[in-house]
């Protein structure tokens, strides 16, 4: 018999299930399909729906009306975020209207630490959804969100398709320019060329943030890719900063000390790829920034960002655990 595991939150989980289970009988009655959905004390977002493959979409759709929201057949990401306490008024509004509109607007659920406890704010929901709630929440608050955690990191499997589709053998140029998205193109060609390299990394940016690229290059480093990481000392300690994170993981790291700012975004793979554009390596330019980014393995373009990598790696200090 066919079956589908959608993801639904948790949360709403009590919608599906209705007053002693009302809703869901009434569901399965009119569908002819059978939902298994976790018990209240299961922590499981997946609800498991069986039967034919109409009856599966007939309860597909009567769930999607219950909600009020699209649902996913991918599990589901949690985001943790470090946002100002003296903004969340700006995100819940009056009466909590503000919240709820963003909620309606991203298909993802937001939760505000009450007020005089510390924490951060959670957003659950498929890619999509967390990506756009980050979008929303931007806009409120006029400030991009840090995002200090994502759940699930990007998987093996994910990571492979990624590197699959893209990898070190770039055209002479490619300039990659993208609006916000939950995996944008400007983040997924990044995460391809660094999934795809054989020999080395070198990376020399601002600051790191953004899980998906850690894993990446955690990933290369475990397999045999020489990875050092040039960044700037201000941006060690700001919250969601990845590089004491790096640096456990024997990634060496070296850091500017110096009043100027090592400002650069860019990243020499093989030392045959050049990588650079306007994009950060946070989770803000992957899912909220419009960005851009170059990628050419033309030589003159090249060679010398591999011997300014060279340069600042001998002029800066040691960084470690």
């Amino acid at each position: 018999m066919p079956l589908l595991t959608v993801y639904i939150p948790k949360e709403e989980h009590g919608r599906i299930v209705g007053p002693g289970g009302s809703v869901a009988r009434d569901v399965e009655a009119a569908t002819g399909a059978s939902l298994t959905i976790p018990r209240r004390a299961e922590a499981s977002d997946a609800v498991v729906i069986s039967g034919s493959e109409p009856a599966i979409q007939d309860a597909i759709d009567a769930i999607v009306s219950i909600l009020g929201h699209a649902i996913s057949d991918e599990p589901l990401v949690t985001l943790e975020l470090g946002i100002d306490p003296g903004l969340y008024g700006r995100i819940i509004g009056p009466g909590g209207a503000a919240l709820r509109a963003l909620q309606a607007e991203s298909h993802a659920l937001i939760d505000i630490p009450r007020r005089g406890t510390e924490g951060y704010v959670r957003v659950r929901g498929d890619a999509d959804a967390a990506a756009s709630a980050l979008r929303g929440i931007q806009a409120v608050t006029g400030v991009p969100p840090t995002v200090v955690s994502r759940y699930p990191p990007l998987d093996e499997n994910e990571m492979d398709v990624v590197a699959s589709s893209s990898g070190a053998a770039a055209a002479e140029v490619n300039i990659h320019a993208y609006p916000p998205g939950a995996l944008n193109q400007t983040l997924g060609q990044l995460l391809g060329v660094l999934l795809a390299a054989e020999a080395s990394i070198d990376v020399c940016v601002f600051t790191i943030t953004e899980p998906r690229l850690v894993a990446a290059l955690i990933k290369a480093a475990a397999r045999g890719v020489a990875v050092r990481i040039i960044t700037d000392n201000e941006t060690l300690t700001n919250e969601g900063s990845d590089i004491s994170q790096l640096a456990a993981a024997s990634i060496p790291v070296r850091i500017d000390t110096t009043p100027a700012h090592m400002h650069h975004k860019f990243a020499v793979v093989d030392r045959a790829v050049a990588l650079t554009g306007s994009f950060n390596w946070t989770s803000a330019a992957a899912s909220v920034n419009n960005e851009n980014i170059i990628v050419s393995n033309t030589p003159e373009l090249v060679v010398p960002f591999v011997d300014h990598f060279a340069e600042l790696w001998a002029s800066f200090d040691s960084f470690g655990p």
